[in-house]
């Protein structure tokens, strides 16, 4: 196994010294086993790569008929993200994969319910997954012990998976809980490997305190390759450019921390841009989002500012109200540039065995309020509910959307994929061409969901329900008969006089 961990030094706080990081004896004279960091203020990554050999084989089994697996959670917290890692996603689950010709993928779901949910999240890929580019089929899912702040069974998964029964791995992995978000990858094609990757990403330390890291990275075996990055971001002097200086290690190799200092064109930038969402009172079963953005400014004129939803079956969009030109710049909308998933106007949700739609938007920069926002709204429906048992309301989650300007990068995107920290298969990047630069504006203000109470009808008025019911229909049926028989008589009527 092969571990990468790397620390981004936070701007505007205090400078680092050596003190705060202690290298330890390794095996010989000429190496360290662990390297020891001290309140240090940063952000974190850990990614982890299994090699063919080390994957559990109940997982194997799954994997070897993907042609590719791609793993997107992130969390319903606001966070803020710092470069190289500042690409986003909406709050919760996205799972794209990719089936090799003629091959059974039918365990794939039961494999993603055990890492997930106790819960099923899928039943296959026809059948709960929408269909995407490239010959992949796209699940999202924001069920409530996904979208838990900390998803206690994939911790579970995780540690099967990465530390194969080492317990100092075991306790790292349950040290390192409550992540940003986490990235599983795996490619058939990836260099002939075959291996699968898994990277985590903390704004701050979750053990509290004022977000310092006090971690230890241990080399666990002699076949285990660990290399520890301490980096700060420098003045990049091309734009399109991220640069970073610091300090590299490679436990179990190397006798002292080696400066460093590189430079890479960057896929994924942040914006200082931010936005929040909300849904209109009263909601009703026609709610309406409403999307406030503080744009910034754009990173050139040529970028376009769009949004990207993950759209849960609770809710759906009509695409054909939204053709409209003149109904979209009235909601602050250009134009609807990609829908996929389910759009069926009238299916309650019960029927509908597809997880919902995505949908991303070009938004109209120039439509701000009064406060200097760009306001958006997006018209929702809401498709009738499960009749519920407790309560004659049941709760129905939106996660916002992500929300980025996109823009034709430098002639330098080719060596996008020479970054270390490039991150792919985010949903949107495929309607976009290869040679685009995302640069990604951040939510706030707590949570990045909003949520909308859908009434139900409450089980133990359905007698009373199907019985009005039956009165009601039973009285307009008797209602009609009489006013045709009425109308029939009175026409009668002359015909006997005349008689």
């Amino acid at each position: 196994m092969r571990q990468r961990a790397t620390f981004i030094v936070k701007p505007n706080t205090p400078p680092t010294n050596p003190e705060q990081f202690v290298l330890s004896p390794g095996s010989n004279a000429y190496s360290t086993n662990n390297l020891e960091v001290k309140d240090l203020h940063a952000a974190h990554q850990e990614k982890w790569t299994i090699a063919r050999p080390d994957i559990p084989p109940k997982v194997w089994d799954v994997l070897k008929s993907l042609s590719e697996l791609h793993i997107r959670w992130s969390t319903p917290k606001t966070y803020d993200t710092i470069n190289p890692f500042s690409s986003r996603v909406p709050a919760g689950l996205h799972i794209q994969a990719a089936p090799l010709p003629e091959e059974n993928t039918n365990e794939l779901c039961t494999l993603l319910s055990s890492a997930f949910s106790t819960k099923p999240l899928c039943k296959s890929l026809n059948e709960t997954f929408i269909e995407f580019p490239g010959k992949r089929y796209y699940l999202y899912s924001n069920i409530p012990e996904v979208l838990g702040n900390e998803p206690q069974q994939l911790n579970e998964f995780l540690k099967k998976i990465v530390c194969n029964g080492n317990e100092s791995c075991v306790a790292e992995i349950e040290r390192l809980a409550a992540p940003d978000y986490i990235d599983i990858d795996y490619n058939s094609r990836s260099l002939g490997s075959r291996a699968l990757t898994i990277s985590a990403f903390w704004h701050r330390s979750p053990e509290g305190g004022e977000g310092q890291w006090n971690h230890k990275v241990q080399q666990l075996a002699d076949d285990h390759r660990a290399e520890v990055g301490i980096l700060d971001q420098r003045p990049s002097l091309t734009d399109g450019r991220l640069t970073f200086g610091g300090v590299l290690t490679v436990l179990g190799e190397d006798q002292q921390l080696k400066p460093t200092f590189f430079s890479f064109p960057a896929r994924h930038q942040q914006n200082s841009g931010s936005y929040s969402g909300s849904f209109s009172d009263p909601a009703g079963l026609h709610p309406k989002f409403l999307l406030k953005i503080d744009a910034a400014e754009a990173p050139s004129e040529d970028c376009t500012l769009n949004a990207y939803f993950s759209i849960p079956k609770d809710f759906f969009i009509d695409k054909y109200q939204l053709a409209d030109q003149q109904l979209l710049e009235s909601l602050g909308l250009k134009k609807l540039k990609a829908f996929r998933g389910e759009a069926d106007l009238e299916a309650p949700t019960w029927t509908q065995s597809r997880w919902g739609s995505s949908a991303l938007f070009e938004v109209d920069p120039k439509k701000v309020d009064d406060n200097g926002l760009i306001d958006v709204e997006l018209p929702l429906h809401m498709r009738y509910q499960e009749p519920g048992f407790v309560s004659e309301y049941t709760p129905a989650k939106l996660p916002w959307p992500a929300v980025f300007w996109a823009c034709p990068a430098s002639a330098e995107w080719q060596q996008f994929v020479v970054n270390p920290f490039d991150r792919g298969y985010l949903g949107y990047d495929v309607d976009f061409p290869k040679e685009t630069a995302y640069h990604h504006l951040s939510p706030v203000n707590g949570t990045t969901y909003s949520t909308v109470h859908v009434p139900v009808l409450e089980m133990k008025h359905a007698p009373v329900v199907k019985i009005g019911t039956a009165v009601v229909v039973g009285v307009g049926f008797l209602y009609i008969v009489a006013k045709i028989l009425g109308s029939v008589m009175k026409k009668s009527e002359p015909k006997k006089k005349a008689e």
